[in-house]
């Protein structure tokens, strides 16, 4: 039996949403007994290693950076988590699904503290899940990322300071779980000769639904299994859109018209449904948030309302706005593609859409449709052009 006392701050910091979203992922996969805002209590921490897909770990290749994990100096902190559980005369390559299919290869021979108590002990360090430092790791480059703003309070005196934080191996590995469960994909994006950048998308629920699915009690297991349906539904429709583009009003229209997530919040008669979507980048030897992006999707968008009042089948309309943005289509090819000459134009379609489609303001379909004929016109120069932007416009009369 693990008990998991929570004495966190619940806030939209990649650490903290990272954290909980570790946590949901092993109350998702574990057998429990117990679940509230202040106190976790499961069977083996072990069943949520074990129900780790292979294939799934095998397409996490979220890098370690110099300063993670090394084959020849053991004091990195990925070095001293396989230590610390026991695994410390194994190599692994430098990513974050080797690290987990390492893991769970060698379930029999993890070793864990039953109890876990998850709070912050500031100083000169922090520390969390610690009495001493070196008790722990060192937090991994890419939970650093937003600078500890999760921590700042008038409580700790930490507001103007920089500090190193610590953790338990049991809090690194729930971390690093939650960093699974929210990854959606990686993107390699040229940015000159010889360079590149990798993004990386997760995908995490926000404050508003952690809150909501620890608060349940003995009704939190089945709202926690559902809502992990639709966000995976959720990080399928994004893995598919990311590589061609990372416009984030095109990525919340194409979660909004999605008629899978629709009907899923409908069979579990959830009205609505909300994230955080972070862009992620590694740049040298650090990360990065480019972006962060709350995300709600609801049973009824706003627009459905609209459409109802001028069409007896608005979701037959939704299904042909939705086909605008279909991967391979013309939209998402300019989208993808700053140098087109309709790019700019074909931007400014997709903010309208979004308007239209997340906002429920009626003035963005004008904007998109506007938008689209003048991104025809701007097209009608290139040779092999062929109306495609004339065929979407006459597609979505109604």
């Amino acid at each position: 039996m693990f008990k998991i006392s929570l004495n966190y701050s619940i806030n939209t910091s990649f650490l903290s949403e990272a954290l909980y979203e570790g946590l949901l992922f092993i109350t998702l996969n574990t057998q429990i007994t117990k679940i509230s805002p202040s106190h976790i209590e499961i069977g083996d921490l072990r069943d949520a290693i074990k129900s780790l897909n292979d294939m799934r770990l095998s397409n996490m290749r979220v890098q370690f950076v110099e300063n993670d994990y090394s084959e020849r100096k053991r004091n990195k902190p990925i070095n001293k988590l396989l230590e610390m559980l026991g695994l410390g005369n194994i190599t692994i390559r430098r990513n974050y699904g080797s690290l987990l299919l390492t893991l769970k290869s060698n379930l029999n021979r993890l070793n864990f503290k039953e109890t876990i108590n998850i709070n912050i002990k500031p100083g000169q360090q922090l520390l969390i899940d610690l009495k001493r430092k070196d008790e722990g790791i060192a937090l991994p480059q890419i939970f650093k990322i937003d600078r500890y703003t999760g921590f700042s309070s008038l409580e700790t005196k930490l507001m103007l300071k920089q500090v190193t934080a610590y953790v338990s191996k049991e809090v690194a590995l729930i971390l690093i779980l939650g960093l699974h469960s929210s990854f959606i994909a990686r993107v390699v994006q040229q940015v000159g000769r010889g360079r590149r950048n990798e993004i990386y998308y997760f995908l995490m629920f926000s404050p508003e639904e952690i809150i909501k699915l620890l608060s349940l009690g003995s009704k939190s297991p089945v709202l926690i299994r559902n809502l992990f349906l639709i966000k995976d539904l959720a990080k399928d429709v994004l893995e598919k859109i990311v590589s061609k583009t990372s416009l984030n009003e095109a990525l919340a229209v194409e979660l909004s018209l999605n008629l899978r997530i629709r009907e899923a919040l409908r069979n579990y008669n959830l009205e609505k449904v909300s994230f955080i979507l972070f862009k992620v980048a590694l740049e040298g030897r650090t990360y990065k948030i480019y972006e962060q992006t709350p995300i709600t999707i609801y049973r009824i968008p706003p627009f459905i309302r609209i459409l109802g009042k001028f069409s007896r089948d608005p979701e037959s309309i939704a299904r042909r706005i939705a086909w605008v943005l279909r991967p391979g289509g013309e939209v998402l090819r300019a989208l993808g593609d700053p140098d087109s000459d309709e790019h700019g134009d074909v931007v400014e379609a997709v903010i309208g859409l979004y308007r239209f489609v997340v906002l429920g303001d009626p003035a963005g379909w004008y904007l998109f449709t506007r938008k689209l004929m003048d991104a025809h016109n701007v097209a009608l120069r290139r040779k092999t052009y062929n109306n495609e932007y004339v065929k979407l416009l006459s597609n979505l009369t109604f």
